[in-house]
């Protein structure tokens, strides 16, 4: 039996809880001896990485900071006469010391240096077993483990650095073996330019955005006294309207203080501004919630949103995202009744916050919230009695992102980093005090990569600019991708990305759901772009024929071989190669494309000379690879080669809200191809379509509509042109009562999607506005419970 395990057998027995204490946190036990000397530990291994010789057989006032006048039993608490001893009597905060970080930071795992206590210490006295305390890590420590291996540091709000990792230290070798020199100084001694001059916003001028050329939204009307906030404010018993505005009156309890501005925002095209004139005749100035929920969630609405103003309970203005505070300043007046002018500005990423006309704070989030909706509050902390006297909104068309800034640290090197602020109050609230917490992220090797594709592409533009014309001719014409549904964006998304690497990529999904489309979108995309797109389709050439089409040969290679031939890949050199059905290669074919693909070289049927090729593979597959692999029909090490990049294309059951645009799109097509001038589908066709389960994909839907144009004698499509079968509504699935979670995604569960889903026709967008919550979260649902959208 282990020493330790002997120390909490024996408290056991007095003390129940402990054993499930332990378990289920990151505390250790210690036991003292009558001059405060550790002579036993336990639970240390639930701590990662702890090593108790730090601090067994030290004295406790070495490590934790203990008034010398007192006795180490008096500082205890005594639960000698404590009948059922409980967890949080274990555990009270107005018992606990200070570390000194004389153990923690080096053997934690965490490899964080600071001055704030990483650490705490509660003393406890039982009779018949002595003195132990409790050591208990701060969140702190805990939280900045979860950072990984990226550079981070807290700075406070004069611009000092009070904590760090390790990874942040191994960047200044000088200061390695004393980073204790680091602590408490300031931030731009270490990086430039300093980030919080970002952060604060002090490169932008504030004025100059109030006179950008706002757009009036709403304002009252300039009559009627009694309707002129008609539209802008809700209908509320806190509400009471007279001859000089609205006076709201809230204890802050029964309404949380909260205040709906009614006209709503759409905060993914516009940026915004509100103005507001009002009288405190009781209370403090409001602060805004911008972007937020509904107040009907038992949430506060700024959980997904904004809060920009005064904390007057604090002293304090802040700027609040998603709950968490990222940025405060502190004031030191009350505010006294009398007239106000708030201003609230939202500028691309930057924010504002004036009062009466005084630039009061400012922020730039790196990563804005934008949503279609987003609903506005007025919101005060206590009792409060304000008169509205008049309320203005503007807009204007969003201002387009700037790339974020970098900065580098001082460290005679090239590195260069982008931050981001890690919002969490137990991180920047460590201690009582406010700090910005950066986390950094090296761009250095990204912008390597990209300055050595854009020498790679200078270079392909110059050698073959005596081709151009040449290849513009040659060159194919591809479709658009079709299809405005959340997963078709995402997948656009991941494919622009990976179209502007040189890797290979493979797409797997059904017939008929655009895997050539898809691929010819990534060659136009691509830094391949001006050569050629060469499309080998694997599955209607026969194997003796196979090779020859991709490796070429020389002249009587084999019988027939009458001249040399260069094969597919030769021809693409320059361009992309798309193998389209890949899974119906050979295994000996399989072999020289693996072999081909380890260094870009080729030999000839016939010939001994190898050639270079720089091509770019995009290869695809209705057939499941992985499966394949399995069963021996297709090499692993192929396939891991071919898999650089895997992009799925959903079958149409999964993206029905596309169907629309699809069918638009094949309209113009056929129209231009058959010479007519049908413009559109009658609703009941629409759905018609829209309850079929498409099992040929897109395929299928082009042909259903080719064939409906030609049998068309009027402008419009009605349903019975349609040569497709849809199940009876009586053989779906009956809807129940089932009460669906709104605005609460955690709460969704498998039965509530199948619900939303079989009453919108089977689409996402739809199902996912009905249950307030977005599309790709909903489809993020669906994904986890293994839902098709066709039920």
């Amino acid at each position: 039996m282990q020493k330790e395990d002997v120390f909490l057998k024996e408290l056991e027995p007095r003390i129940p809880v402990i054993r499930d204490f332990i378990r289920k946190s990151w505390d250790i036990f210690v036991r003292l001896d009558a001059d405060g000397i550790i002579c036993d530990i336990g639970g240390q291994e639930n701590v990662e990485d702890f090593n108790q010789n730090l601090i067994l057989n030290k004295k406790i006032d070495t490590l934790y900071f203990l008034p010398p006048d007192r006795h180490l039993h008096e500082l205890a608490l005594d639960l000698s006469e404590t009948k059922d001893i409980t967890i949080d009597s274990l555990i009270r905060s107005d018992n606990a010391f200070h570390s000194k970080n004389m153990f923690e930071h080096t053997e934690q795992g965490y490899g964080f240096y600071s001055h704030i206590p990483a650490s705490t210490l509660h003393l406890r006295n039982l009779s018949g077993f002595g003195l132990f305390g409790i050591i208990r890590f701060r969140a702190l420590a805990q939280t900045v483990s979860l950072v990984g291996r990226n550079p981070f540091a807290m700075v406070d709000t004069k611009g000092l650095l009070c904590g760090f990792n390790t990874k942040f230290l191994s960047y200044f070798p000088s200061a390695f073996s004393s980073p204790d020199k680091i602590l408490g100084t300031p931030i731009e001694k270490w990086i430039s330019p300093n980030p919080l001059s970002f952060i604060s916003n002090t490169g932008i001028k504030a004025n100059d955005v109030r006179r950008l050329p706002w757009h009036l939204l709403f304002s009252p009307a300039p009559t009627g006294l009694q309707n002129n906030y008609a539209g802008l404010l809700p209908d509320s018993t806190h509400l009471s309207p007279d001859s000089t505005g609205i006076v709201w009156t809230t204890d802050a309890t029964s309404d949380r203080g909260l205040l709906e501005l009614v006209p709503h925002i759409d905060t993914i095209q516009f940026d915004y501004r509100f103005v507001l004139e009002l009288d405190v005749e009781k209370g403090a100035p409001p602060s805004m919630i911008l972007n937020g929920d509904s107040a009907e969630d038992y949430l506060f609405p700024d959980y997904q949103g904004y809060l920009i103003g005064p904390d007057a309970l604090n002293h304090r203005f802040k700027f609040k995202k998603q709950g968490e505070t990222a940025h405060e300043l502190a004031f030191d007046n009350t505010f006294l009744p009398g007239p106000y002018r708030l201003e609230i500005i939202k500028r691309g990423s930057s924010f504002f916050f004036f009062l009466n006309d005084h630039l009061e704070i400012t922020f730039r989030d790196t990563d804005p919230i934008e949503k279609k909706v987003g609903i506005q509050y007025l919101h005060v902390q206590q009792k409060s009695v304000i008169r509205i006297k008049n309320i203005c909104g503007y807009r204007l068309t969003r201002e387009s992102e700037t790339a974020f800034p970098e900065v580098s640290f001082l460290n005679d090197t090239q590195n260069f980093f982008q931050f981001h602020p890690l919002l969490d109050h137990r991180v920047t609230y460590a201690n009582g005090k406010f700090h910005y917490t950066l986390q950094f992220f090296d761009v250095s090797p990204l912008r390597q990569n990209i300055l050595t594709l854009e020498k790679q592409r200078a270079q392909i533009i110059q050698d073959r600019d005596h081709l151009k014309s040449l290849l513009k001719k040659e060159r194919p014409s591809f479709p658009l991708i079709i299809g405005n549904s959340a997963i078709m964006q995402q997948l656009k998304e991941k494919a622009l990305i990976a179209a502007h690497s040189s890797a290979s990529i493979l797409l797997q999904g059904e017939t008929g759901t655009g895997k050539g489309l898809m691929a010819g979108f990534i060659h136009e995309h691509s830094p391949f772009q001006n050569g050629l797109f060469v499309k080998v389709d694997c599955a209607e050439l026969p194997e003796s024929l196979l090779e020859s089409e991709l490796f070429g040969h020389e002249k009587g290679a084999f019988t027939g071989a009458i001249q040399s031939r260069a094969g597919k890949l030769e021809t693409a050199h320059g361009g992309t190669l798309f193998l389209d059905e890949i899974g119906n290669l050979s295994l000996d074919i399989q072999v020289k494309l693996l072999h081909f693909l380890q260094d870009f070289t080729l030999t000839r049927l016939g010939s001994n000379q190898e050639i270079k090729i720089d091509t770019r593979i995009v290869a695809a597959s209705n057939r499941d690879l992985k499966e394949l692999v399995e069963t021996g029909l297709f090499r692993a090490d192929l396939f891991y080669r071919l898999d650089a990049v895997s992009l799925h294309l959903p079958p149409l059951r999964n993206r029905k809200e596309d169907i629309p645009d699809l069918c638009i799109y094949l309209l113009k097509h056929y129209n231009k191809k058959f010479n007519r001038s049908i413009q559109r589908l009658t609703p009941a066709a629409f759905q018609r379509l829209m309850e079929h389960d498409w099992p040929g994909n897109i395929r299928e839907l082009e042909n259903v509509i080719q064939k409906a144009m030609l049998y068309s004698v009027k402008d419009v499509i009605p349903p019975e042109n349609f040569d497709i079968e849809v199940p009876n509504k009586g053989d779906r699935k009956k809807t129940g009562n089932l009460k669906v979670p709104l605005h609460n995604p955690r709460a969704l569960r498998r039965e509530h999607c199948i619900e939303l889903l079989e009453k919108n026709n089977g689409i996402i967008r739809w199902a996912a506005r009905e249950a307030k919550i977005s599309e790709a979260t909903f489809y993020r649902k669906m994904k986890k419970f293994k839902i098709s959208a066709t039920r």
